[in-house]
C-alpha cells in the first residue's frame, strides 16, 4: 500500500465527523496525539 498524506487523512476525518455531528470544537488535543503518533511511525 502507498504512503497516504497526514493532511489527507485529517481532512476526510473532519468531513466525516462533520457529517455525523460528532466534530470536537477543540482540536489541538487530537492534532497533538495525531502527531504523536506520527512520529512514532516514522521513526
Amino acid at each position: 500500500a502507498g504512503e497516504v498524506d497526514p493532511e489527507t487523512v485529517r481532512a476526510a476525518l473532519v468531513a466525516f465527523a462533520r457529517r455525523n455531528d460528532i466534530l470536537v470544537p477543540d482540536m489541538s488535543a487530537p492534532a497533538a496525539s495525531f502527531q504523536l503518533i506520527e512520529a512514532h511511525h516514522i521513526g
